[in-house]
């Protein structure tokens, strides 16, 4: 009876480590397969990364040029304002018939 006992036991044992094992065989396929998937949204934003540095990369150079040509055209007006000044200092050192003469010539001229 003792032998029939622990023969059953031992069944009870076998089969439930067999159960055990098809269950860990399906968990660890379960898991590769996520794993798989982590992988390629890994990839996937792998590629989106490297595609927003490129737009960083274009976008940078753009502002760069832009700025210079900021540059150039503040330089531009800082002449013309430079210029303006030359004209009104020179024409505000006029005497009244200095300016009459300027000015009929100027439109005279026109």
């Amino acid at each position: 009876m003792l032998r029939r006992i622990s023969l059953l036991i031992f069944a009870v044992i076998i089969v439930g480590q067999l159960y055990l094992l098809r269950e860990g065989r399906k968990t660890l396929t379960e898991l590769e397969k996520l794993k798989e998937l982590s992988e390629q949204k890994v990839d996937s934003l792998r590629l989106a990364n490297d595609s927003l540095d490129i737009f960083t990369d274009v976008l940078v150079v753009q502002v760069d040029s832009l700025g210079r040509e900021i540059n150039a055209d503040e330089k531009q007006l800082q002449k013309i304002k430079n210029d303006y000044k030359k004209r009104i200092d020179s024409i505000s050192k006029l005497s009244s018939n200095e300016l009459t003469e300027y000015f009929s010539n100027r439109y005279n001229n026109n």
